[in-house]
Order: structure tokens, then sequence, then C-alpha cells
């Protein structure tokens, strides 16, 4: 247990120091720290979805924030989580913050992130209840919807291509967002798919 706890403190350590770096972006995932430069494409995405969930949810539903990189906790994860972007209910301005507080967290896929944005996390957040999880992908120009979290997985599972519109089903009343204007990596960088055990667990 003392080996598990000075692990933890390690891991929050390391990420801490390399958050403080300019340009990476810092994953943890299973016991690792991953660190990889953040495209240009994740840095429009993130601008992208930030306005447009902050257009539609002061529209719609008042009470509700869009932020992004702030670290939440819950009891079925070893560690606290930073989804890139979230749809939450501010109740908290001070850590630790809880993910039930959270409508929606999104992740935007970079290649050293593949596994964690459509495997681990997948799983994480479903375990936490969380209503909507958002994949969106700038290399396979893709958009993927999860939702309805029931006994640790999500049930359902909605994707498109980038250019359509992809109502997300919100608790708070379904929430359409036009992929059309999302940012893509460079042509030389896209790709149809990517390889099955990267994003599909094994088993």
């Amino acid at each position: 247990m003392e080996k598990i706890e000075g692990d933890l403190e390690l891991i929050r350590s390391l990420m801490e120091k390399a958050e403080s770096l300019e340009g990476v972006e810092v994953v943890p995932a299973d016991g690792f720290v991953m660190m990889s430069p953040v495209s240009l494409e994740h840095v429009r995405t993130f601008r992208r979805m930030t306005a447009i969930l902050d257009e539609r949810s002061d529209a719609s539903h008042g009470d509700l924030e869009a932020v992004g990189d702030i670290e939440f906790h819950h009891p079925e994860w070893d560690t606290g989580l930073s989804p890139d972007v979230v749809l939450w209910h501010p109740e908290s301005e001070t850590p630790p913050r809880s993910a039930e507080l959270i409508e929606l967290a999104l992740e935007i896929v970079s290649r050293s992130s593949v596994e964690n944005d459509y495997i681990t996390k997948t799983d994480a957040y479903a375990a936490a209840g969380i209503p909507v999880y958002l994949v969106l992908d700038p290399y396979t120009r893709r958009a993927t919807c999860y939702s309805r979290p029931e006994e640790g997985a999500y049930l359902v599972r909605e994707a498109c291509p980038y250019g359509e519109t992809l109502t997300l089903p919100l608790p708070s009343g379904p929430l359409p967002v036009d992929t059309s204007s999302l940012p893509s990596a460079p042509p030389a960088a896209r790709r149809t798919s990517w390889p099955r055990h990267r994003v599909t667990p094994l088993g």
C-alpha cells in the first residue's frame, strides 16, 4: 500500500512539473505519464469547441460552463483526470472537484493519445457516470459520442464524419454540434482509421 501511494505521489509530481512546459500535452494513463507536443489542430479544436459549448450553454442551459484542463476526481479513479474540455455545473471553485458535476467530457485525439482517448478514458468516464463523452479525432475526421453510462460502460455509441451535425444527449437537453467547422490534421497526417487494437479493448 505504501509503494502504491508513493508511486501516485511521484506521478502527480511529474505531471505538475511537465504541465509547466509550454506547448506540451501531458496525459496520465495506466501508471505512465505521456508527454507530446500539442498540435495546431488540437489547439484550434479546443478553441472552437469551447466557443461552441459556451454559446450553446449560455443560450440553453444557463448554469453550465465550458472549461478546459481542469482536474476532476472520482472514487472509481486512482488519480485525478483532466479532460481537454468539460461542460460542467460550476459548483466547486476549489479542488478537489467531483466528476459528478460533469455533463460532458471531451477529448481531442493526438497521435500519442489514441488508446487513452478511445479506450482508457471511455472506461474511466463511464465508471464515473459522466453522461456524455465526446471524442474528436482530427486525423480520421470523425466525432464519436458515448452516452448512457450503466454499470461501468456506455450503452450507446454514435459516430459521424466531420461535416455532419452530431446531437449530444445531455441531461440538460439535446445539444447539436456542427462538426463541419472542426479543424483537421494536415492532409499527409490524415488516415481513414486507426489500427483496431488502438481503439477497441482486447478480449
